[in-house]
């Protein structure tokens, strides 16, 4: 492995973590993030970073954030703010300086904590079963980089004596035993009764969440081949056989599963349950995230991903088949065989090849940086281009409506009623074609 990037703060846990890493001759660089939280403390820790990779010759990155107002703008915890703040950088730094891997200090009592904080957060399976030693860098925008805990097995006791011993310079944050912090109230309010409780009970949290993550690892292979059968990835949509999915008896697990892979929540997954139940419709119901977009089609559940800037009064997504109302438009989507009777030359009509345009896509309005190749023209047109050939007005712009695949923002496969890109003509080897027509 190549040199290793050490998170530092100062603390008793990272200033250990970088004698240790210093006395093995392993490669490695330190970085340090002020985040200017504590004032004329949070300088003095950065000066003793400093310091001390200077006397070893050690390579010693810094920044500075200022997260107060990174907090607020993102509606974050000031503690969750620093996390993505400091994640995001290391990642940026491994990317920039080949850094193999980033290295922080978490301990045992870490790990306890993080356990309880999960526990009372609410959380599955994964929750209890610990930190890695070995896991993948969260919060950053550079995927696989490795984040290693080299300290897990060891308590904050045997991290003090040997700071003490060998004499490890490093700063107190006062903060650390203010309780107002929910880790903070943990470390010094419940991690106590337990000890009294159980002298050993830290050894016995440990080896339980080992015991946890093995179980977890037999679910995870179990979910692998489970999904195999019940998912069929198709480009950026996942689509989920409803049918195998409710003949499973572990379904409630499975869908739990599904939702979170792709970023749900569990009050989206007992509402999608809650549906699946019901005897109403299960058709045409849409679920959003940040980032993917679930949509209950007939026979199936659909995800996607998310389209940027995609609200519900300018975008609609279209899972099958049906009328749909986008604004005051009504318009109707139809599959048909694709022979003389479709019409190709109507007015307010387009139809477009169904295997290159599957079920779901999306029909929004027009924003900046649109574009498509109109058939017949080989070359690539803007949006704003062809409405100055058609002679769109400012009203007829605005009330537009476009067809777009998930996952490619821009390049739209018709304007509809007007024109169809190229890739999406119906051709003489076309079997079945998608028609959209507007109601009027």
């Amino acid at each position: 492995m190549g040199a290793v990037l050490l998170a530092v703060s100062g603390g008793r846990d990272s200033m250990c973590l970088a004698d240790l890493t210093f006395r093995s001759g392993r490669p490695f660089a330190v970085a340090h993030v002020n985040f200017h939280l504590r004032g004329a403390d949070s300088d003095a820790d950065e000066e003793l970073v400093r310091s001390w990779c200077a006397a070893r010759a050690v390579p010693c990155h810094v920044q500075s954030f200022d997260t107060v107002s990174y907090a607020a703008r993102e509606g974050l915890s000031i503690e969750m703010a620093a996390r993505r703040l400091r994640y995001r950088w290391f990642g940026a730094l491994c990317a920039a300086e080949g850094y193999a891997a980033v290295a922080v200090a978490h301990h045992a009592q870490d790990n306890a904590e993080t356990l309880i904080l999960n526990l009372l957060r609410g959380t599955g399976l994964r929750g209890v079963c610990g930190m890695d030693p070995v896991g993948e860098l969260p919060d950053s925008d550079q995927a696989g980089i490795p984040l290693i805990r080299p300290l897990l097995g060891f308590s904050r006791e045997q991290i003090q004596q040997y700071v003490q011993t060998e004499q490890v310079p490093y700063r107190e944050d006062a903060t650390n035993a203010e309780t107002q912090y929910k880790r903070n109230r943990i470390r010094h309010e419940v991690l106590p009764v337990f000890e009294q409780i159980n002298p050993a009970y830290l050894s016995v949290l440990n080896r339980d969440m080992a015991h946890f993550a093995q179980a977890q690892a037999v679910l995870d292979r179990w979910y692998a081949a489970v999904t195999a059968r019940l998912v069929r990835e198709e480009g950026a949509v996942q689509r989920v056989d409803l049918r195998a999915l409710a003949a499973c008896p572990d379904r409630d697990y499975l869908l739990y599963r599904l939702m979170a892979a792709n970023g749900f929540h569990e009050a989206e997954t007992a509402s999608v349950a809650a549906l699946l139940d019901g005897s109403g419709t299960r058709s045409g119901k849409v679920f959003r995230n940040a980032s993917r977009t679930l949509v209950t089609a007939t026979g199936e559940l659909l995800f996607f991903n998310t389209v940027q800037g995609e609200e519900t009064d300018t975008a609609v997504v279209i899972p099958g088949p049906g009328t749909y109302q986008l604004g005051a438009d009504r318009f109707s989507v139809e599959v048909r065989p694709a022979d003389d009777a479709l019409p190709l030359k109507q007015p307010g009509s387009s139809c477009l090849d169904a295997d290159r345009l599957p079920f779901p896509f999306v029909v929004r309005r027009p924003q900046p940086g649109d574009w498509l190749k109109p058939i017949g023209t080989g070359g690539r047109k803007k949006l704003s281009n062809l409405f100055t050939d058609l002679k769109f007005s400012l009203l007829d712009k605005a009330g537009a409506l476009l067809v777009l695949p998930p996952g490619e923002p821009h390049r739209i496969c018709a304007l509809a009623g007007w024109r169809v890109d190229e890739r999406y003509r119906v051709r003489p080897d076309t079997q079945q074609a998608v028609v959209i027509r507007r109601i009027l």
